[in-house]
């Protein structure tokens, strides 16, 4: 398993592994209390975390930004059908990095739901229509 994974999870582990990752994928970490309802964002190579109150759900937050910035890499095109397929690239791609990195959330734990939650708030909103 991996070596980041202790109980319990703090702010500072989730600061030092997110740090440790924007080393690795050559991005820049931000941490900003310009996003509410604790938010986060990417901007070109920057990934913008906000305050939260969960430091795990910072943590998945985190993969999903940096999955946004892997996916940018790998697609030229910048474009998907949707802003939906694009949001749920980013979740796949960042827990896809988070599992190979042994950071293993199950279906129905706590973390998976609230990410679950996040994207299904695209559903029903403009960001659903094709691009």
């Amino acid at each position: 398993m991996n070596q980041y994974i202790v109980e319990p999870m703090t702010f500072d582990l989730v600061y030092n592994i997110m740090r440790e990752m924007c080393i690795e994928y050559e991005c820049i970490l931000c941490l900003t209390d310009c996003c509410e309802n604790s938010g986060a964002y990417i901007s070109p190579n920057n990934i913008h975390i906000g305050e939260f109150v969960n430091c795990e759900n910072m943590l998945v937050a985190f993969f999903h930004e940096l999955g946004h910035h892997q996916s940018n890499k790998l697609f030229k095109r910048k474009t998907h059908f949707s802003k939906l397929s694009d949001e749920g690239m980013a979740w796949e791609i960042g827990f896809s990095i988070a599992y190979n990195l042994g950071f293993i959330w199950e279906y129905n734990s706590a973390p998976m739901k609230w990410a679950r939650d996040q994207y299904k708030s695209y559903f029903n909103s403009e960001y659903n229509d094709l691009l």
